[in-house]
């Protein structure tokens, strides 16, 4: 009996060591079913490494493509540095030459006019002190001229007198004798007084109106002194005469004969009104002369004081005209100094954007040599992946804990996923980032071309 259960347990023993070894088996099946969905997964992560690790050789090509861009950004760059030195020395150049050109004729044509500015003024103020010298001298000689012309009509109407008592003294002494021829002539010359006395009047006053004239208008001053020691000398003449007259009246008186006497009265008396008539023709030719020659001078005067007048509207005109050359000068800096504004907000636009740029080229080497280090531990990790592989495909046979280990592996292949599609989301943004920033500057540099051409046409 002892035999017989002794047997038994070693039966029990051996049936559970049976039971643990099945149990074993089974968990080792199950283990090499799961290391095998594992390895199929992992190959399948592989392939997909292996298609990414294509990505990122295309992404060298892009790498290529940037450091392209970059040269051509820098090849623009230095275009546009180029072009902006340029246009700043036309730019500086043209502003000067324009400036002092204006400047220049602005200031001969300012000097010419306050030259003849001056000479006019000088000129004015010469014919204004002998127009007053004129009025003065008219002046005087029209008062000179109304005494004298006074005195002589007081002295030939008292010599009138004188002469028409004599010949009524005689009419009276010698009415008996007188004969109807005499009577006549007597008539006749007191006639000729009256008709000589209207010619008189009507002389004093056409006198009094070239006085009148004389007054206002700067006349000829030697024609009228002639005319004064004309008249003068033809007065003596008269006075003369008017002697000689008295001297035969009273030779008359005592002769007997008194046709003789009134024949020779009416011969003297024809010479007198004669000598009246050639003295009134004479003063009437001088008033004439002196007339024309007063037209002639007030046309003259007319004639310099519309020249002076057309003088004084082209000054005006020519001093608007630099006005607005002036102004236009004026407009021209402010054109000027607003495009200096401009180029200098655009250079301060382009210095900010070269900026932009440098900090993206540095962003981008620095993501690529982020990129470079996440690509090399991704490919240690890959090593050492595949390195983990094959042990754990070793230890698959020898030790039960190969699924935790394929699960820290699998954990680990998704931290190095999510690293590298966050660092090429990076690169992706960065990338974008620059192109959008060359099209910017790019854009920019047009548009600042496009006003410099449209405000200054010689850039």
């Amino acid at each position: 009996m002892s035999g017989r259960r002794q047997n038994y347990s070693e039966v029990d023993e051996l049936n559970r060591i049976l039971m643990v070894e099945r149990e074993l088996v089974l968990k080792t099946q199950e283990n090499y079913r799961i290391l095998k969905e594992k390895f199929l997964s992992l190959s399948k992560e592989h392939e997909h490494l292996r298609k990414e690790q294509e990505k990122w050789a295309e992404g060298a090509e892009s790498r290529e493509k940037l450091q392209e861009l970059e040269g051509r950004s820098d090849e623009l760059i230095k275009i546009m540095r180029q072009a902006n030195q340029e246009r700043e020395v036309r730019y500086e150049k043209f502003k000067v030459d324009t400036i002092e050109e204006l400047q220049n004729v602005y200031r001969k044509e300012l000097q010419d006019q306050n030259n003849q500015i001056d000479k006019l003024r000088i000129d004015r103020q010469e014919l204004v002190k002998e127009n007053d010298q004129l009025l003065e001298e008219i002046a005087e000689m029209s008062t000179k001229m109304d005494d004298y012309k006074r005195k002589e009509k007081a002295k030939e109407v008292e010599m009138r007198m004188k002469y028409d008592q004599k010949l009524k003294d005689i009419v009276m002494n010698k009415e008996k004798r007188v004969s109807p021829r005499f009577e006549h002539l007597e008539h006749k010359i007191e006639d000729l007084h009256a008709e000589i006395q209207k010619k008189e009047e009507l002389i004093l006053l056409k006198s009094r109106q070239f006085a009148s004239e004389i007054s206002l208008k700067n006349g000829e001053i030697e024609d009228l002194k002639r005319s004064e020691a004309y008249a003068k000398s033809q007065i003596s003449q008269l006075e003369d005469t008017v002697k000689s007259l008295k001297l035969h009246i009273e030779k008359i008186a005592s002769e007997n004969d008194q046709t003789v006497v009134v024949e020779t009265l009416r011969l003297k008396n024809e010479e007198l009104l004669k000598e009246n008539l050639n003295l009134e023709m004479k003063q009437r030719q001088e008033q004439l002369d002196f007339a024309r020659q007063l037209a002639d001078s007030e046309e003259t005067f007319s004639v310099r004081i519309s020249e002076f007048e057309k003088l004084c509207e082209q000054k005006d005109l020519k001093i608007e005209d630099l006005h607005s050359q002036l102004e236009k000068c004026d407009r021209l800096q402010e054109s000027l100094e607003k495009a200096d504004r401009s180029r200098q907000i655009e250079e301060e636009h382009r210095e900010r954007l070269e900026l932009e740029v440098k900090s993206l080229y540095e962003k981008l080497q620095k993501s690529a040599e982020d990129r470079q280090k996440v690509e090399t531990t991704l490919k240690l990790d890959r090593d050492r992946l595949e390195v983990s592989l094959v042990t754990m495909k070793k230890k698959l046979e020898s030790t039960p804990e190969a699924p935790e280990n394929v699960e820290k592996l699998r954990k680990e292949l998704r931290d190095s996923e999510k690293r590298r599609l966050s660092e090429k989301e990076k690169h992706q943004a960065i990338t974008s980032e620059l192109k959008s920033a060359l099209k910017r500057l790019e854009r920019s540099y047009r548009d600042a071309v496009i006003k410099l051409q449209e405000k200054i046409p010689e850039f």
